[in-house]
């Protein structure tokens, strides 16, 4: 194994231990530009909640940039409905509310 390698593990290690540190509703931002938000991370976020825990992940596009309406198109095919949130287009932001319990 290669120092790059290790170090490629090492650094799978934190983000892996950093994402299953995320315990609240989780919003994510990104318009498409540059591959925001990246499907990959999403991917790696739901994998380190479990499939029984109960969240919501907020997202602030539902479309932009780079064909993101495609990409969480494809993402979001066979996953739970609610499980992901966009802003409506006409908001300026997302509210968050993190004081009320989401039922599923």
């Amino acid at each position: 194994m290669t120092s790059s390698d290790t170090r490629a593990r090492v650094d799978n290690i934190i983000f892996n231990e950093t994402l299953r540190r995320f315990t609240q509703d989780s919003p994510v931002s990104g318009d498409g530009r540059h591959g925001n938000p990246e499907m990959h991370t999403l991917e790696r976020l739901e994998a380190s909640r479990g499939a029984s825990d109960q969240y919501q992940v907020h997202l602030t596009c539902r479309d932009g940039k780079e064909q993101l309406g495609e990409r969480l198109d494809a993402f979001l095919d066979g996953r739970p409905a609610g499980r992901y949130r966009f802003r409506d287009n006409a908001a300026r932001s997302l509210k968050v509310d993190l004081a009320t319990v989401v039922e599923y």
